[in-house]
């Protein structure tokens, strides 16, 4: 199975954003399952992605251009899949806004975490993001690139019936590397690594 995703530029990047995939595969989840619990549990990059995106099932070959690994849960059947994800030659023609500083202007750093303490009217992995990107900044200024989006997992599906959203640093390795604890009210749901990279 090779299926094509639909992704725009996101604000003025110039590189498809981990939030707007990850959103994608959370649908393809669903839809390949059949179970509306089914949800995206791991998703890895390698490397940035300047052009249009496919995710397949099959391991591809050595030479194709790939951006990262999904795993996909399906809660109820107790199985899931892997997914890769592929850059094709497509180009990207289209952008949509975002204003991340709009969804982070009330967040509160407290010495090693950030909070959210109301949803906006972003999807929860973009709040995730967000504040991940703003924590390590706020902690971590000092960098030689930028902090991104590396990995996510997660023991169960982003939903949007929580209010609460907390970001803890757990570790930091040579500046370049974190690993984050991602709580939804209080509760601990998964973990959101950030590393430093040129975009």
């Amino acid at each position: 199975m090779i299926e094509p995703l639909t992704l725009a530029w996101k604000g003025s990047r110039t590189y498809l954003h981990g939030s707007d995939l990850f959103n994608a595969l959370a649908e393809i989840a669903e839809f390949v399952s059949g179970d509306q619990s089914a949800f995206v549990s791991q998703l890895i990059f390698k490397r940035f992605a300047r052009n249009a995106l496919a995710v397949t099932t099959d391991e591809p070959a050595t030479n194709v251009q790939t951006i990262g690994k999904a795993r996909l849960a399906f809660a109820k059947l107790g199985t899931g899949t892997n997914l890769w994800i592929i850059e094709t030659g497509d180009e990207v023609t289209t952008r949509r806004p975002f204003d991340e500083d709009d969804l982070v202007a009330t967040a509160v750093v407290d010495e090693n975490a950030i909070t959210l303490s109301k949803r906006s009217h972003y999807s929860p992995i973009e709040e995730i993001i967000a504040l991940t990107k703003k924590l390590n900044y706020a902690l971590s200024p000092e960098v030689s690139g930028r902090w991104v989006f590396g990995q996510i997992d997660l023991s169960c599906r982003l939903d949007t019936d929580h209010q609460i959203t907390r970001i803890e640093r757990k570790n930091i390795v040579g500046n370049r590397f974190s690993l984050n604890e991602i709580q939804l009210n209080e509760k601990p749901v998964g973990t959101i690594r950030f590393i430093v990279g040129s975009p």
